[in-house]
């Protein structure tokens, strides 16, 4: 057995080698803030690159839930080339991974049903089957996916009560990953359940929406200590611990958690492989927050309090009481681009815009999703190309 956890921690040690970073604004509160003519001119700068266009829009599938595990995603995969697809997904690895770690993750497969809980491990076989490459390099793929997205997202509430939640997410992937964007419908008895933007072969969500409940998304903490993480990988792996993948903790709260309260409290007490922010949207004017996760506990919840006036809440993966790297300060623009809306014009198409705007928007921006529990037939998600 010591020799086999050897095996894993190199591979995974191999396996991570990137750190992501992360925007999430969260907003709800009142008033005007910026003057007709500020709004006008930052309205103004917004190009025609920014404009939505038909082309733009991904796929959008169902997941049958009532189909067993290694059955869910052929609905999904029989769209797709299959040869092109296990390219790509082959092509992401050989991008990410050392040549001396793609061995390693057929080893890994072979055991998988002892380290990956259902349904995810049956899943991750049927993925597998389906596309005729092996178990682990769908599990590698998944990891990939845990441990280096980046991310933007913005929730607000307007000057009617209606909380909007606005996402980018980024990947050093870029490229391939907009090929295999996705809009799902995870259905039971013919029911949505809840709605995801994904990538092809990622079980996890990192963004969905529980109709007429909440909106989520995640955002990767910036921490720095990839050590932890990986320590944190194997603890879920090896040791069958009650540790989430952050991506399936969220999927298991849009599947089974029926209001905010409850989604809000799993977020906040489960133990999870790596640190990261949970953003929150609800359907009533106080229910927003961002939780700022260590792997075993959160460290700080930041409310939206309409009361006070305060409307939006920005979080990039820099913790709020930290200051961002120059290189990397989305956080100053995105709070400057939120004020110049204001939020008595914030909806979806506002907001589009601002999740348009450099540095927010970046070469490695793969979509944007827009999304409101309280009108769940608005969940809209664009690929997006950066000027």
């Amino acid at each position: 057995m010591k020799g086999w956890k050897n095996i894993v921690y190199t591979f995974l040690t191999l396996l991570i080698a990137v750190l992501a970073s992360c925007t999430h604004s969260f907003n709800v509160a009142g008033g005007r803030s910026a003057a007709a003519e500020a709004i006008q001119q930052q309205q103004a700068s917004w190009t025609r690159a920014h404009t939505l266009r038909k082309e733009d829009v991904p796929p959008r599938y169902d997941v049958n839930l009532d189909l067993p595990e290694e059955d869910r995603w052929a609905p999904v995969l029989v769209h797709y080339n299959k040869t092109m697809l296990a390219q790509m997904i082959k092509n992401a690895l050989a991008t990410e991974l050392p040549k001396e770690a793609i061995p390693l993750v057929d080893l890994i497969g072979s055991e998988l049903n002892k380290y990956m809980p259902t349904p995810y491990s049956g899943e991750i076989k049927g993925i597998a089957k389906f596309l005729n490459v092996s178990i682990g390099e769908v599990f590698a793929l998944n990891i990939l996916y845990e441990a280096t997205a980046f991310c933007t997202s913005i929730v607000a509430v307007d000057s009617d009560n209606m909380i909007w939640h606005g996402r980018n997410l980024d990947y050093h992937l870029a490229d391939i990953l907009r090929n295999l964007t996705v809009v799902l419908d995870w259905k039971r008895n013919n029911r949505t359940v809840f709605t995801s933007t994904s990538y092809i072969g990622n079980i996890g969500v990192f963004t969905g929406m529980k109709p007429n409940v909440f909106t989520v998304s995640i955002d990767e903490r910036d921490k720095g200590n990839i050590y932890e993480n990986i320590m944190g990988l194997l603890s879920a792996l090896m040791n069958g611990t009650s540790t989430s993948f952050t991506s399936f903790l969220t999927r298991e709260a849009l599947e089974y958690d029926d209001t905010f309260k409850k989604v809000y409290t799993r977020l906040v007490d489960s133990h999870i492989i790596a640190p990261v922010y949970y953003i929150l949207g609800g359907v009533n004017p106080d229910e927003g927050v961002v939780i700022t996760r260590a792997r075993l506990e959160a460290l700080d919840i930041n409310i939206l309090v309409p009361s006070i006036d305060k409307w939006f809440v920005l979080e990039t993966n820099y913790d709020r009481w930290t200051t961002p790297p120059p290189s990397d300060d989305r956080r100053d623009p995105g709070i400057k681009y939120m004020k110049a809306v204001g939020r008595k014009n914030i909806n979806d198409k506002t907001m589009y815009q601002v999740l348009s705007e450099p540095p927010v928007l970046n070469n490695k921006t793969t979509y944007t999703t827009l999304m409101t529990a309280a009108q769940p037939g608005l969940f809209q998600t664009y690929i997006r190309h950066y000027p």
